[in-house]
Protein backbone atom coordinates (compact mmCIF):
# COMPACT_ATOMS: atom_id res chain seq x y z
CA UNK A 1 0.00 0.00 0.00
CA UNK A 2 1.04 3.27 -0.42
CA UNK A 3 2.38 5.80 2.06
CA UNK A 4 1.00 8.71 2.29
CA UNK A 5 2.80 11.59 4.32
CA UNK A 6 0.51 14.77 5.76
CA UNK A 7 1.76 17.76 6.86
CA UNK A 8 0.66 21.36 7.09
CA UNK A 9 3.03 23.46 5.26
CA UNK A 10 2.99 27.06 5.77
CA UNK A 11 5.84 27.67 2.85
CA UNK A 12 3.98 25.56 0.17
CA UNK A 13 5.20 26.69 -3.44
CA UNK A 14 2.91 27.87 -5.76
CA UNK A 15 4.67 26.01 -8.62
CA UNK A 16 3.77 22.65 -6.81
CA UNK A 17 0.02 24.11 -5.90
CA UNK A 18 -0.59 25.03 -9.56
CA UNK A 19 0.48 21.93 -11.01
CA UNK A 20 -2.00 20.02 -8.58
CA UNK A 21 -4.87 22.64 -9.50
CA UNK A 22 -3.71 22.39 -13.00
CA UNK A 23 -4.62 18.98 -12.66
CA UNK A 24 -7.99 19.05 -11.39
CA UNK A 25 -9.34 21.67 -12.79
CA UNK A 26 -7.31 23.56 -15.48
CA UNK A 27 -6.82 27.15 -15.81
CA UNK A 28 -4.38 30.35 -16.14
CA UNK A 29 -3.52 31.00 -12.45
CA UNK A 30 -0.80 34.48 -11.65
CA UNK A 31 2.15 32.86 -9.89
CA UNK A 32 2.95 36.06 -7.56
CA UNK A 33 -1.11 36.18 -6.82
CA UNK A 34 -1.22 32.36 -6.29
CA UNK A 35 2.15 32.60 -3.64
CA UNK A 36 0.51 35.40 -1.66
CA UNK A 37 -2.56 33.28 -1.44
CA UNK A 38 -0.84 30.60 0.10
CA UNK A 39 0.94 33.06 2.90
CA UNK A 40 -2.70 33.82 3.83
CA UNK A 41 -3.75 30.07 4.68
CA UNK A 42 -3.50 27.40 5.94
CA UNK A 43 -2.33 24.99 4.01
CA UNK A 44 -2.42 20.78 4.63
CA UNK A 45 -0.96 18.91 2.14
CA UNK A 46 -0.79 14.90 1.60
CA UNK A 47 2.52 13.67 -0.37
CA UNK A 48 3.44 10.46 -2.14
CA UNK A 49 7.38 9.95 -2.12
CA UNK A 50 7.47 13.95 -2.23
CA UNK A 51 4.83 14.28 -4.66
CA UNK A 52 1.72 16.54 -3.63
CA UNK A 53 -1.30 14.68 -4.47
CA UNK A 54 -3.60 16.67 -2.37
CA UNK A 55 -4.15 19.73 -0.68
CA UNK A 56 -6.95 21.09 1.94
CA UNK A 57 -6.43 25.42 2.25
CA UNK A 58 -8.43 26.80 5.22
CA UNK A 59 -8.67 30.82 5.37
CA UNK A 60 -9.70 31.92 8.90
CA UNK A 61 -9.73 34.31 11.38
CA UNK A 62 -7.95 32.21 13.86
CA UNK A 63 -10.87 32.73 16.56
CA UNK A 64 -14.64 32.34 15.86
CA UNK A 65 -14.84 30.84 12.11
CA UNK A 66 -12.91 29.25 9.05
CA UNK A 67 -13.52 28.43 5.30
CA UNK A 68 -12.23 25.63 3.24
CA UNK A 69 -11.06 27.71 0.15
CA UNK A 70 -10.44 24.83 -1.51
CA UNK A 71 -9.78 20.94 -0.89
CA UNK A 72 -7.93 19.32 -4.31
CA UNK A 73 -7.24 15.38 -4.44
CA UNK A 74 -5.08 14.89 -7.94
CA UNK A 75 -7.42 12.92 -10.39
CA UNK A 76 -5.46 9.62 -10.27
CA UNK A 77 -5.63 9.75 -6.03
CA UNK A 78 -9.35 10.08 -5.84
CA UNK A 79 -11.48 7.48 -4.30
CA UNK A 80 -8.77 6.79 -1.72
CA UNK A 81 -10.32 8.18 1.37
CA UNK A 82 -7.91 11.84 0.77
CA UNK A 83 -10.66 13.88 0.56
CA UNK A 84 -12.21 12.79 3.98
CA UNK A 85 -8.52 12.53 5.25
CA UNK A 86 -7.87 16.43 4.65
CA UNK A 87 -11.30 17.45 6.11
CA UNK A 88 -11.01 15.68 9.04
CA UNK A 89 -7.29 17.62 9.50
CA UNK A 90 -9.14 21.09 8.55
CA UNK A 91 -11.52 20.29 11.02
CA UNK A 92 -9.14 20.07 13.45
CA UNK A 93 -7.35 23.46 12.74
CA UNK A 94 -10.81 25.09 12.92
CA UNK A 95 -11.16 27.62 16.04
CA UNK A 96 -15.05 27.50 16.06
CA UNK A 97 -16.95 27.19 12.94
CA UNK A 98 -15.95 25.94 9.29
CA UNK A 99 -17.65 26.58 6.16
CA UNK A 100 -17.28 24.12 3.43
CA UNK A 101 -18.32 23.99 -0.60
CA UNK A 102 -18.50 20.61 -1.84
CA UNK A 103 -17.54 19.67 -4.91
CA UNK A 104 -19.82 19.69 -8.30
CA UNK A 105 -20.11 16.03 -9.53
CA UNK A 106 -19.00 14.74 -5.86
CA UNK A 107 -21.23 16.23 -3.40
CA UNK A 108 -23.10 13.21 -2.24
CA UNK A 109 -19.76 11.37 -1.43
CA UNK A 110 -18.78 14.65 0.29
CA UNK A 111 -22.21 15.60 1.89
CA UNK A 112 -22.34 12.12 3.60
CA UNK A 113 -18.55 12.76 5.17
CA UNK A 114 -19.94 16.42 6.38
CA UNK A 115 -23.43 14.83 7.75
CA UNK A 116 -21.20 12.56 10.02
CA UNK A 117 -19.42 15.32 11.80
CA UNK A 118 -22.55 17.15 12.40
CA UNK A 119 -22.27 20.09 9.83
CA UNK A 120 -25.63 21.80 8.58
CA UNK A 121 -26.76 22.79 5.20
CA UNK A 122 -27.35 26.43 4.63
CA UNK A 123 -29.90 27.61 2.10
CA UNK A 124 -27.20 28.44 -0.81
CA UNK A 125 -25.47 25.85 -0.58
CA UNK A 126 -22.66 25.96 1.73
CA UNK A 127 -21.76 23.76 4.81
CA UNK A 128 -21.59 25.05 7.78
CA UNK A 129 -20.14 22.74 11.34
CA UNK A 130 -19.73 24.36 14.69
CA UNK A 131 -17.27 22.96 17.81
CA UNK A 132 -17.99 23.98 21.52
CA UNK A 133 -15.23 25.94 22.63
CA UNK A 134 -13.95 25.66 25.90
CA UNK A 135 -15.14 27.37 29.33
CA UNK A 136 -12.99 30.45 30.47
CA UNK A 137 -13.23 31.49 34.00
CA UNK A 138 -15.36 34.62 33.04
CA UNK A 139 -17.91 32.22 31.60
CA UNK A 140 -18.83 31.34 35.01
CA UNK A 141 -21.89 33.47 34.52
CA UNK A 142 -23.13 32.18 31.42
CA UNK A 143 -22.86 28.79 33.25
CA UNK A 144 -25.03 29.79 36.09
CA UNK A 145 -27.74 30.94 33.85
CA UNK A 146 -27.74 27.59 31.77
CA UNK A 147 -28.63 25.45 34.63
CA UNK A 148 -32.51 26.35 34.90
CA UNK A 149 -31.96 26.42 31.09
CA UNK A 150 -35.74 24.99 29.33
CA UNK A 151 -35.56 21.35 27.56
CA UNK A 152 -35.91 21.25 23.57
CA UNK A 153 -39.42 22.01 22.55
CA UNK A 154 -39.55 21.89 19.06
CA UNK A 155 -42.96 23.69 19.25
CA UNK A 156 -41.59 26.23 21.84
CA UNK A 157 -39.21 27.15 19.32
CA UNK A 158 -41.39 27.57 16.51
CA UNK A 159 -43.54 29.93 18.37
CA UNK A 160 -40.63 31.98 19.52
CA UNK A 161 -39.17 32.49 16.15
CA UNK A 162 -42.16 33.23 14.32
CA UNK A 163 -43.26 36.05 16.74
CA UNK A 164 -39.67 37.90 16.60
CA UNK A 165 -40.34 37.40 12.73
CA UNK A 166 -43.57 38.89 13.43
CA UNK A 167 -42.32 41.66 15.27
CA UNK A 168 -39.43 42.48 12.97
CA UNK A 169 -41.54 42.00 10.15
CA UNK A 170 -40.74 41.03 6.56
CA UNK A 171 -39.97 37.99 4.59
CA UNK A 172 -38.80 35.21 6.81
CA UNK A 173 -37.91 31.89 6.69
CA UNK A 174 -40.58 29.54 7.57
CA UNK A 175 -39.78 27.88 10.92
CA UNK A 176 -42.38 25.17 11.08
CA UNK A 177 -41.54 24.04 7.87
CA UNK A 178 -38.21 22.85 9.42
CA UNK A 179 -38.66 19.40 11.37
CA UNK A 180 -36.76 19.33 14.54
CA UNK A 181 -34.46 17.13 13.38
CA UNK A 182 -33.18 19.53 10.82
CA UNK A 183 -33.11 22.49 13.37
CA UNK A 184 -30.78 19.91 15.66
CA UNK A 185 -28.76 19.46 12.81
CA UNK A 186 -27.85 22.66 12.31
CA UNK A 187 -27.96 24.00 15.88
CA UNK A 188 -26.50 20.98 17.63
CA UNK A 189 -24.96 23.71 20.33
CA UNK A 190 -28.55 23.85 21.82
CA UNK A 191 -27.85 24.38 24.97
CA UNK A 192 -24.90 25.19 25.53
CA UNK A 193 -24.47 27.87 23.41
CA UNK A 194 -28.39 29.67 23.58
CA UNK A 195 -29.19 30.61 26.97
CA UNK A 196 -32.92 29.35 25.93
CA UNK A 197 -35.18 28.85 23.52
CA UNK A 198 -36.16 32.71 22.51
CA UNK A 199 -32.29 33.62 22.08
CA UNK A 200 -31.88 30.31 20.17
CA UNK A 201 -34.86 31.44 17.71
CA UNK A 202 -33.38 35.05 17.58
CA UNK A 203 -30.10 33.88 16.82
CA UNK A 204 -31.58 31.78 14.02
CA UNK A 205 -33.88 34.43 12.35
CA UNK A 206 -30.63 36.63 12.23
CA UNK A 207 -28.88 33.73 10.21
CA UNK A 208 -31.47 33.39 7.35
CA UNK A 209 -31.91 37.37 7.26
CA UNK A 210 -27.85 37.41 6.77
CA UNK A 211 -28.19 34.87 4.22
CA UNK A 212 -30.21 36.62 1.50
Amino acid sequence: MTEIAFAEEPGLSAPEYLELQHRVSPGDHSHDATQAALGCTINLTARVEGSLVACARILTDGYFCGILADLLVRPDYAGQGLWRALFERAWQRTPRALWVIPEYGREEEQEGVLREHRFGRTPNRPWIGFKHRPRRVHDADWAERTKHQEPWDHARFVEAYDAIADARGGWHYEADGRTPEELRERYHSYPDSFVDLHTFAEGLFISDQQMY
